[in-house]
């Protein structure tokens, strides 16, 4: 099977289904788990026969949605192993809002290309080497799914360059305005971004080790932010957090209270600078 250049492919090549040549990768799975697999690609396709306009659509269409068992938010999300199977040949480039919003990838390590599999294992072991405990490996191989969906077999060559795209598509979807609604609440978008960040540190960790980058990941302290939080509700805060300890709540859990609270005017202030 012949892989093309992703940077080749977005340029010359325009996307296209292969539903028939999905039907023949599906050969090795069980008759049920292959009829339904190919059921779903071929609803994708159906629905979608113009991927570039899927592309085009809203992330959140694209995302879709496994809980209603049918209509496109279904579809989209059931053809998620059809996408990455264009995706493995070529014909097909999947961008990185929709890989960090789905945020799951069913994807087994053993289903990728041998070159893709030997890749994960080198690094691994690198990481293993570096003294990591054997649990750490889970991350390399999640980062070795991500950038195998964005870039396919060129994920074997993958550089600072693309390490920095992923960076520079991590911090612009934190500010997208259907973040939170995405990822269900803000702890949620915050605790993913912390596992995502993990992620690359640790994959820049073994790639700079195995020579393929020059540089090696550095740490980053978040520099402590002034909040705005206006003299009314700065009075707010503190009675109700009184009011708390009154009430025999636990020291520790007033302070996250009063925390929340000074966030909490900071957005106020930043969006609603009326109030108070």
């Amino acid at each position: 099977m012949q892989y093309a250049s992703n940077s080749v492919f977005i340029e010359q090549t325009p996307f296209s289904h292969d539903v028939e040549g999905y039907a023949s990768c599906l050969n090795s799975f069980n008759n049920n788990n292959r009829s339904i697999r190919l059921q779903n690609a071929r609803r994708f396709a159906r629905f979608y026969p113009d991927l570039a306009e899927w592309q085009r659509g809203s992330l959140i269409d694209r995302i879709g949605s496994y809980q209603a068992r049918r209509g496109t938010a279904y579809c989209c999300a059931a053809a998620r192993p059809y996408l990455y199977f264009l995706v493995q040949r070529g014909l097909f480039v999947l961008d990185w809002p929709w890989i960090i919003g789905t945020k799951t990838h069913v994807l087994p390590m053993d289903r990728l290309p041998q070159l893709v599999q030997k890749f994960s294992i080198k690094l691994c072991e690198q990481l293993l080497s570096l003294g990591y405990q054997p649990g750490a490996t889970d991350i390399v191989e999640r980062a070795v799914r991500y950038f195998f969906i964005r870039y396919g077999i060129d994920v074997v060559n993958v550089g600072e360059p693309e390490l920095t795209d992923f960076e520079f598509a991590m911090a612009s979807f934190q500010k997208r305005d259907d973040a939170f609604f995405i990822y269900k609440s803000p702890e949620q978008l915050r605790q993913n971004f912390r596992e995502l960040k993990l992620m690359l540190f640790i994959f820049r960790t073994v790639l700079y080790h195995q020579s393929r980058i020059n540089d090696p990941p550095k740490r980053k302290v978040p520099v402590p932010t002034s909040l705005q939080v206006k003299p009314a509700i700065q009075h707010y805060i503190a009675r109700y957090c009184q009011a708390r300890l009154d009430f025999h709540t636990r020291p520790g859990t007033v302070d996250k209270f009063k925390n929340a609270g000074r966030h909490l005017a900071d957005w106020l202030a930043t969006h609603y600078p009326e109030i108070g």
